[in-house]
């Protein structure tokens, strides 16, 4: 059922490949960043009391989900906000986030998408699945934030449709 689905939504495949990679790029460098901070602990504790050092061992998991957490957060937003809706994932497999009126994307936006991505991976990456199920293919995330994915090259042929409406319309308007 879900390979004959993905091959009706090229959209949608191209997300979760989008996406996968997006997770993969955040768990290495977030890998990097803990083997680094595990270093320092090393190096600064070692003359500590070996309790106090247990103590710091059994909460380094915590310290883990919410650097994996925040990195996530800062990767989302900057790159959907500094690359007009591509990260890099998106950009590999050329799609990219626009609004609903083909604006760009605004920081508040970013942040705001970011802040719902989040949210759905604290509560159970299953509400991602939502984007399966509807017509328009929208995600949670994309429901909230206004937004939507598309390939690049949909935004030229959406606004120049639009364009060729509005025109009709206008020439009908004058006749």
């Amino acid at each position: 059922m879900i390979s004959s689905f993905f091959q009706m939504n090229p959209i949608l495949k191209a997300r979760v490949y989008a996406f996968t990679l997006d997770l993969l790029v955040i768990n290495v460098l977030n890998f990097f960043l803990i083997s680094q901070f595990t270093r320092f602990l090393q190096h600064f504790f070692f003359h500590f009391p070996l309790s106090f050092q247990i103590q710091m061992i059994t909460q380094f998991k915590f310290y883990q989900s919410i650097s994996l957490l925040s990195l996530s957060f800062a990767y989302f937003c900057l790159f959907n906000y500094a690359t007009d809706g591509r990260t890099l994932g998106k950009a590999i497999f050329q799609i990219k986030i626009s609004s609903l009126n083909y604006q760009s994307m605004t920081l508040s936006k970013a942040i705001w998408r970011s802040f719902i991505y989040q949210t759905m991976i604290v509560t159970g990456s299953i509400l991602f699945i939502v984007a399966f199920f509807r017509k328009d293919q929208r995600g949670i995330q994309d429901i909230l934030s206004s937004s939507y994915v598309h390939f690049e090259n949909e935004t030229t042929q959406i606004a120049s449709s639009a364009q060729g409406e509005l025109e009709a319309t206008y020439e009908q308007q004058a006749a």
